[in-house]
C-alpha cells in the first residue's frame, strides 16, 4: 500500500496559472450546469428549452475552447 495515496507532477500541472484555474473552473461549471438543465428540461418534456439549454453549452465549449487557446 506504499505508494497509493501520492500525487505527481502529472497529476497537478504547476504550469497553470490562478487566472487560467478559475477561467477553467468558470466554464467548467458553466458547461455542466447549461448540459443538466438541458437534460432536466427533456425529462420535463419541454424540448424547446432543453435544446436551447444544450445549444448553449455548445456554444461555451466552442468559447471555452478559444479561451484556452488564447493562453
Amino acid at each position: 500500500m506504499k505508494g497509493m495515496f501520492t500525487l505527481d507532477a502529472a497529476v497537478i500541472d504547476p504550469s497553470i496559472t490562478m487566472p487560467q484555474f478559475f477561467i477553467i473552473l468558470v466554464f467548467v461549471l458553466l458547461i455542466g450546469s447549461l448540459v443538466s438543465l438541458g437534460i432536466l428540461r427533456f425529462f420535463q418534456a419541454n424540448k424547446k428549452s432543453g435544446t436551447t439549454f444544450i445549444g448553449l453549452s455548445a456554444v461555451s465549449a466552442a468559447v471555452f475552447i478559444f479561451v484556452v487557446n488564447l493562453f
